[in-house]
């Protein structure tokens, strides 16, 4: 019976190539992205989308802005804040995962009714 299933290393060598490629083409599509963007750009927004058409496409760019919020500070002084100033300041937990591993495991069920887990995307990397 003859095996026709590519080796470990065929597939390796076929992923390296097709993902040269791949990474060459997203380069080229932000590139013509950004080109896009500065075309569409209007001065008087910093964020938010603008529209235009483009012969049969009708084509959008948002442009946003990212805040960063110094958590430590904003708990030190929130006391001292109005209601309008911590209405700004949306709370959203997280699991601490380095938490979550040294819980005793009597703790575990009264957490785990408060978070769902599930399995995320499998990462593969290869180095030479």
């Amino acid at each position: 019976m003859k095996n026709d299933a590519p080796t470990l290393e065929q597939l390796v060598a076929q992923r390296i190539a097709v993902k040269a490629e791949e990474d060459a083409i997203v380069a080229t599509r932000r590139a013509i992205d950004a080109l896009i963007a500065d075309m569409l750009r209007d001065p008087a927004k910093t964020e938010g989308s603008v529209t235009k058409a483009a012969g049969a496409h009708k084509v959008t760019a948002t442009y946003s802005v990212s805040r960063k919020v110094d958590t430590e500070a904003l708990r030190a002084a929130w006391n001292d804040l109005t209601e309008p100033v911590q209405k700004v300041f949306a709370w959203k937990a997280e699991v601490s995962v380095r938490e979550l591993r040294n819980l005793p495991s009597a703790s575990l069920p009264q957490a785990a009714k408060f978070f769902e887990s599930k399995p995320g995307s499998t990462s593969i990397e290869i180095k030479a």
